[in-house]
């Protein structure tokens, strides 16, 4: 995570949520990647313990509401969660709640609030993460999963830095973007 963050500019507006039985973030709005803000949330990433359980759905609840309270923080329209697990869903799995609508509700919400839906990419890291979740969640969301072998360290770094050459190919030709 800390490898992504690295990749951020002062262009770019993020924050970082972490989820086991609940879920916290560092704070509640999206704050600009300048290298203060990015100290605060690599501090706040390294002070992160394992434990709980894998309550996916709070993590992701939780940034949709950072996302809902942060229209005017944004540089763009580009909206992106990347969502890390190392085991499987618990409480409600993936496919209950893409299945019963509350993911697609989630994305619409954003719609209505003048946003753009939100890209997913997924980190499935090691023999524990159900990766058949993570794919869901990803393809369902314009998004892409990668998979990462227990103590892989260069793997996941990798794996992390990577959504540049995603986007990067969806950008259209001739706009700003591109000029």
């Amino acid at each position: 995570a800390i490898a992504q963050l690295d990749t951020m500019t002062f262009l770019d507006y993020i924050q970082v949520v972490s989820y086991s039985s609940d879920a916290s973030s560092q704070g509640s709005r999206l704050l600009q990647g300048t290298d203060e803000n990015k100290k605060k949330l690599t501090e706040y990433i390294e002070k992160l313990t394992p434990g709980g359980r894998t309550n996916g759905k709070k993590g992701l609840n939780l940034a949709f509401r950072i996302f809902e309270t942060s229209v005017a923080e944004s540089s763009g329209c580009l909206r992106i969660i990347s969502f890390l697990t190392d085991g499987k869903m618990t409480n409600i799995g993936i496919d209950n709640f893409i299945t019963n609508g509350w993911l697609d509700g989630k994305q619409n919400d954003m719609v209505l609030a003048g946003l753009t839906k939100a890209h997913n990419i997924t980190y499935a890291l090691g023999t524990g993460a159900k990766t058949e979740d993570m794919r869901g969640l990803s393809c369902r969301n314009q998004g892409w999963m990668a998979t990462i072998k227990d103590g892989d360290v260069a793997g996941i770094k990798h794996a992390m830095i990577r959504y540049f050459e995603y986007f990067a190919g969806k950008l259209p030709a001739n706009t700003n973007s591109t000029k």
